[in-house]
């Protein structure tokens, strides 16, 4: 039986799925992180965080990636199975919780054949000619990360679910 969230901002994931990466992913980054996370979380509670450059100008998303990782951040980071889950959600639901923002997945990330990392992400689409759509795509994780793209991390991990 299907559960009815009385919070319109409940995220329910299944981390026993794994994710559909796309046919360019030759390894992922941090493997033993995709089935982490809590079963389901409140979208509207993420906690925003950016790091001190970001508030100033740009950082390189290799740079935020490796100061995630110094500072055991990326377990409380959203993975594919996340942004997923909340693209099922629809746009009315992404606009409520995050805005224009882009909601990036690090704790995902994924390397290619040629070596570049890549990070999922989810945002808004926007089109003159069509209705605007809710898109997953990849960053090349060289790419500059500003103010406006923060990192979306879980408050808490209780209850956090792991595979076995």
């Amino acid at each position: 039986m299907k559960r009815e969230p009385s919070n319109k901002n409940l995220v329910f994931v299944d981390r026993t799925i794994f994710p559909e990466y796309p046919d360019w992913v030759e390894r992922l980054e941090h493997p033993e992180l995709e089935s982490t996370g809590p079963p389901e979380f409140d979208a509207g509670k993420l906690e925003q965080w950016t790091h001190n450059d970001q508030k100033i100008g740009q950082i390189k998303g290799d740079v935020l990636l490796q100061y995630l990782k110094e500072h055991d951040m990326l377990k409380k980071c959203l993975s594919l199975r996340d942004l997923e889950e909340i693209q099922k959600k629809g746009i009315t639901f992404f606009q409520r919780n995050f805005k224009k923002k882009m909601v990036f997945a690090w704790k995902s990330a994924a390397r290619n054949d040629v070596g570049f990392v890549h990070v999922p992400c989810i945002y808004i689409h926007v089109s003159s000619t069509m209705p605007h759509t809710l898109r997953l795509r990849w960053y090349y994780i060289c790419d500059d990360w500003g103010h406006g793209n923060p990192v979306f991390l879980f408050k808490s991990l209780c209850g956090e679910v792991q595979k076995s």
